[in-house]
């Protein structure tokens, strides 16, 4: 696993950043500016005052996202295993609307949306946000009608992007889903992983 290294005298910056590398999957250590090299460093995360100690691979606190979930995302894409990676979005349709994100072969989290216009907007940010090769998102075609205002509402919001609907049979589980994902979030993460029918606007 790719390890993150968190480095910087500034007491703020580094709670700040490591309060979000807390809430992502990402595998992270503290060093000093001397100890980066031999801690074998994927990724030195530090200031932008004090990139210029870092030879190699460094990004600055200052541009990552205050969202742990994008800022994830933003990480992964400078590592050189993941660089440039699909994102990957499933969405489960519902009065809750369930969402899996993943980067490559990495899932970044599953989260829950009230609303299209919350989901819509942060898919627009996700995509802004963090490097890619191609965005693919998958809906669930359990709620036809949710599905097609779905598909038409990102279609109309975000271009370049490839849209499927997918045969959502047989991906609810319980009360609750794998991985520490809620029972929406875990369909969602179920309808992003089949493949889909590509879907296309009137």
């Amino acid at each position: 696993m790719e390890v993150v290294c968190v480095s910087t005298s500034d007491s703020r910056s580094y709670y700040s950043v490591m309060t979000r590398l807390r809430n992502t999957n990402l595998k992270f250590v503290s060093v000093t500016p001397g100890e980066a090299a031999s801690k074998q460093c994927n990724l030195v995360i530090t200031t932008n005052a004090e990139l210029s100690l870092f030879k190699g691979r460094a990004i600055a606190i200052e541009e990552l996202d205050d969202d742990a979930l994008i800022m994830e995302g933003q990480i992964l894409a400078r590592m050189p295993e993941q660089r440039n990676r699909t994102i990957l979005v499933g969405i489960d349709p519902g009065s809750r609307i369930g969402m899996a994100v993943y980067y490559g072969d990495h899932r970044l989290a599953g989260l829950t949306f009230n609303t299209i216009d919350n989901l819509r907007r942060f898919i627009e940010k996700l995509i802004k946000a963090v490097p890619n090769s191609g965005v693919v998102i998958k809906i669930g075609d359990g709620s036809p009608k949710l599905c097609k205002l779905l598909a038409d509402t990102i279609a109309a919001s975000v271009s370049l992007v490839r849209i499927e609907i997918v045969d959502e049979k047989g991906t609810s589980l319980g009360s609750s889903g794998s991985g520490g994902l809620m029972r929406d979030q875990n369909a969602a993460a179920r309808i992003a992983l089949r493949k889909g029918v590509v879907y296309t606007t009137r």
